[in-house]
């Protein structure tokens, strides 16, 4: 039958990603996320021989709950910092009080970076990890199955973070090539994105954060913007109060940071922003449920203040109608109509590919296949024809979601 995949989700932009790689020796799952809209995860699944866990956001992880419950015995493979991170990630949907979420992390077996080890069940087949950049623990997954070599990127980045180093261009020796490539496509059509460059994003930062004359709110993402702004800010001598809520995130991907902040809740963070401080706080869209949507409340009508809001803005969030709007206009925040008076930074520290990475990327692997899933179809299409102007001779396969594609011809 040769090597097969196929996207039970996750092809398309919004949604969870779920794929899975089949041959007649066994069948991997890459990734088990979940969302909102996710009312049964793995419905329709046959049990897998093992799951590759890229790293520990929701739309790649959240389905881990679901899944062990159905089959308890199936591996589950990740990076160390991957497994360490699962508990914290997994707790929000885990009714029993984070019990079920430590427990599904402690089942997970850790993968060594840049070392093949046989894949648990599966005769004949291994799995390499490989570093992804984007956030820390994340790993590409490198599979030999049937004479085939299949490269999973996940979500990756290749320039370097703060805290994560990014990501290189894999390549194998010893005259082996990757016959398949599956990569992410997410910002393949963001243009600002791609004349970004990390470094002057963060310098920008750093330099709205030094020149603040008064309280200044940032709001983050747990697992990734966290501790990058953190050390960014800490390297450059600032004064740090980051929510309690990530001290667990600190202690796995920061520890040097650690005793470098001081970790507060919710009511010390009112008091820091009162006396003109600066605060990290878990909610990097200001949602009203957050810690940062709720401690914006405190300051938004505050011209002294400074309310910092990174990467996605998304229209019908906080965060969105915070960048969408100008000191003066009329906000509704928090159920309540206020005057936003409070300046807004809008800062960008991607850590996905851009469009020159995904380029380079494929065509410095050179497979014989690559789909492109983990995009908008607009943004995967154009990147297909992208990579074919540039002189990538490989198929190029826009994947839809549950459409089996043929990895590669049968040998």
């Amino acid at each position: 039958m040769g090597v097969e995949f196929i996207s039970h989700r996750g092809a398309k932009a919004g949604e969870a990603n779920l794929h899975e790689l089949r041959w007649s020796g066994g069948h991997l799952l890459l990734d088990c996320g979940a969302d909102g809209a996710s009312k049964s995860v793995i419905d329709g699944l046959e049990r897998p021989d093992a799951v590759w866990v890229s790293h520990a956001h929701g739309d790649h992880c959240a389905g881990l709950l679901q899944l062990a419950a159905r089959w308890p015995r199936v591996p589950l493979l990740a990076t160390e910092t991957t497994k360490r991170l699962l508990g914290y990630a997994l707790a929000g949907g885990d009714d029993t009080g984070g019990r079920r979420a430590e427990a599904v992390a402690k089942r997970v077996r850790t993968v060594e970076m840049k070392q093949f080890r046989p894949l648990p069940g599966v005769n004949g087949a291994e799995l390499m990890a490989l570093p992804a950049g984007h956030v820390p623990g994340a790993a590409m997954a490198l599979v030999r199955c049937e004479g085939t070599v299949v490269l999973y990127t996940g979500d990756f980045c290749t320039h370097d973070q703060a805290v994560v180093d990014g990501a290189g261009i894999p390549q194998l020796g010893g005259g082996e090539s990757i016959d398949v490539l599956v990569t992410e496509a997410v910002l393949a059509t963001d243009e600002q994105a791609d004349r970004l460059r990390w470094d002057e994003e963060a310098s920008k930062l750093v330099e709205a954060v030094e020149k603040a004359d008064g309280p200044v709110l940032i709001g983050v993402g747990a697992i990734g913007e966290s501790t990058e702004v953190a050390s960014l800010l800490v390297g450059a001598g600032v004064a740090v109060m980051v929510d309690e809520m990530l001290r667990e995130v600190f202690e796995v991907c920061a520890p040097r940071l650690v005793d470098e902040v001081s970790f507060a809740g919710r009511r010390r963070m009112k008091q820091r922003l009162d006396a003109g401080g600066v605060v990290i706080a878990a909610g990097d869209q200001f949602r009203r449920t957050s810690s940062a949507g709720r401690l914006a409340g405190r300051i938004i009508d505050d011209a002294s203040a400074t309310i910092v809001v990174l990467n996605r803005a998304r229209e019908t969030t906080g965060a969105g109608r915070l960048v969408g709007g100008a000191r003066g206009d009329q906000l509704e925040w928090a159920g309540r109509p206020v005057v936003l008076e409070a300046e807004v930074v809008h800062r960008r520290l991607i850590n996905h590919a851009p469009r020159w990475q995904l380029d380079a990327v494929i065509r410095g692997v050179g497979a014989k296949k690559t789909l492109l899933v983990h995009g908008t179809d607009g943004a995967r299409w154009a990147l297909k024809r992208a990579v074919q102007k540039a002189g990538y001779n490989g198929e190029v396969v826009v994947g839809e979601s549950g459409v089996l594609y043929a990895a590669i011809a049968a040998c």
